[in-house]
């Protein structure tokens, strides 16, 4: 049972390292990344103006900006999620597995 759990592992890691460089190689669509335009920032004020222009001028701290955003945000989903199974009774502590 276990050399087939390993078989499998080895399978899926196997198509994963032939299919990723695939996917990442027809992801282009033949164009360059100089393609890439800009947001046009016509009617925007205030923290979307900010948002747009941080996109356009700094690629990089947009990137990280979204970085920091999507964890925060996924923080704060998790305690929700967390105080609402308490509410209902679930018990969100640690898992043991046995095997």
């Amino acid at each position: 049972m276990r050399l087939k759990r390993h078989i499998l592992r080895f399978i899926i890691i196997l198509l994963f390292l032939i299919l990723i460089p695939v996917f990442l190689a027809n992801a282009g669509h033949g164009g360059s990344v100089t393609e890439i335009g800009r947001i046009s920032t016509d009617g925007l004020v205030g923290f979307n103006l900010w948002i747009v222009n941080l996109f356009n001028d700094h690629r990089l701290l947009f990137t990280l900006f979204a970085i920091i955003v999507i964890s925060i945000e996924g923080i704060l989903f998790g305690y929700i999620t967390e105080y609402f199974l308490k509410l209902f009774g679930i018990k969100t502590s640690k898992m043991e597995h046995k095997e």
